[in-house]
C-alpha cells in the first residue's frame, strides 16, 4: 500500500504529539519482541487459572500475562474468556448468570486436555475460576494485558480499574475492550493507563490508511492489536505496519500465533509483541537457551566465580 503524500505529511506533522501522548505505552514493551501469554498460555495449562498464569510467569521474567474479565451476577470480577462456562468447566450457563460462589464450586480444569480428549490431567485437582483480584495480588511485579469482555458491559470497567489502582499496578497494565463505549470510559476514568484500540477504532484507523482518509483524529488510543490474518492476507502491509509503528510510534501486537513457522515469519516485522497460547514455543525463538558448549566456553574464559557473579548481578530484575 502506497500512502498518499498528503497523508504522510499530515501524519508526520502529528508524530511528535502522538509520541508524547503515548510515551508511557511505548515503554510498556521493553524487550525486542514481547511474549504475551494468551489466557496464561491456554495450550499449556487450564486457561485463565492461577495455575496457568503461574506457569506462564515461570517461563520468562519479561513475559506479559493476558486475561479476560467478566462480572458475576453478584458483581465479582472473574477471569473467563467465553460467555459461558461450558467449554472449560463441568458447569453450564453464562458467567453473568452465576453467583461468585456458584462459579467457585466448578472445576476449572475439567475439560483441559493436551491429547485431544484422551486424558484430562487437571480434572478433579481442585482448580477454580480465578478472580482478577487474585491474579493482581499473586503477580504484583508482572505486566498484564487485561480485556474487559463486551458482554460484561460498561458496569465492569470502573471496578476493573479500581482493582488495578488498589494494587498499585497502573504502570504495569494495559486495558482493552472490543467495545468503543467501554474503551471511552477507560480513557476518561484512567488516563494514566494505556488503552488498546477497540475493534471500531482500530478498523477506522486501518481503513483511513487504506483509503487515504487518515487523520490524527483517528489516533485515539495507545496500543494497536491486529489479528494475524489481517497482516498475513496483505490487507495491512509491512509498509503500513512500518508507518503505524515507526512513523506514528504506535506499539503493535499481533494475535494469535501458535506455530513456530508463523512466529518466525513475524519476527522481522515492525511489531512489539505476539499474543500466543504457546509462549514456550515463542520463547524458544526469541530467548534461545545457550548450548552447553557455549556455557562451557564462558566458564573457561571468565572463570566459574566471575561467571556466576555476573549472572547474579544480571538476574536481579523484576519477575
Amino acid at each position: 500500500m502506497k500512502l498518499p503524500a498528503l497523508v504522510l505529511r499530515s501524519a508526520l506533522a502529528s508524530a511528535l504529539a502522538v509520541a508524547a501522548s503515548c510515551s508511557y505505552a511505548t515503554t510498556f514493551f521493553d524487550a525486542p519482541l514481547t511474549v504475551i501469554a494468551h489466557r496464561g498460555g491456554s495450550d499449556l495449562r487450564p486457561e485463565a487459572t492461577l495455575l496457568a498464569f503461574g506457569h506462564a510467569a515461570s517461563l520468562d521474567p519479561d513475559l506479559i500475562l493476558e486475561m479476560d474479565v467478566r462480572m458475576t451476577s453478584d458483581g465479582q470480577l472473574v477471569l473467563m474468556h467465553d460467555i459461558t462456562v461450558d467449554r472449560t468447566t463441568n458447569g453450564t450457563g453464562a458467567v453473568a448468570s452465576h453467583t461468585f460462589a456458584e462459579l467457585r464450586a466448578l472445576d476449572a480444569g475439567h475439560d483441559f486436555s493436551t491429547d485431544g480428549g484422551v486424558t484430562f490431567p487437571y480434572r478433579g485437582t481442585g482448580l477454580q475460576i480465578a478472580t482478577l483480584d487474585e491474579v493482581l495480588g499473586a503477580f504484583p511485579n508482572r505486566r498484564m494485558l487485561i480485556e474487559v469482555k463486551v458482554e460484561a458491559g460498561t458496569a465492569a470497567v470502573k471496578p476493573t480499574i479500581d482493582l488495578i489502582r488498589a494494587h498499585g499496578m497502573e504502570d504495569q497494565v494495559a486495558i482493552a475492550s472490543f467495545d468503543e463505549n467501554q474503551v471511552a470510559i477507560m480513557r476518561s476514568y484512567a488516563p494514566e493507563i494505556p488503552t488498546l484500540y477497540s475493534e471500531g477504532s482500530a478498523t477506522a484507523l486501518v481503513l483511513g490508511l487504506l483509503n487515504g482518509t487518515f487523520s490524527p483524529d483517528l489516533l485515539v488510543d495507545d496500543i494497536l492489536d491486529l489479528p494475524v490474518d489481517v497482516i498475513a492476507s496483505g490487507l495491512v502491509t509491512d509498509s503500513a505496519l512500518a508507518f503505524l509503528h515507526d512513523t506514528l510510534g504506535i506499539p503493535i501486537l499481533v494475535d494469535t500465533i501458535n506455530d513456530k513457522a508463523t512466529m518466525q515469519a513475524f519476527l522481522a516485522k515492525p511489531i512489539d509483541g505476539i499474543i500466543t497460547d504457546r509462549p514456550d514455543l515463542l520463547l524458544e525463538i526469541t530467548r534461545p537457551v545457550p548450548e552447553p558448549s557455549t556455557v562451557w566456553m564462558l566458564l573457561s574464559g571468565l572463570g566459574t566465580a566471575a561467571f556466576f557473579n555476573g549472572r547474579r548481578r544480571y538476574t536481579g530484575r523484576k519477575g
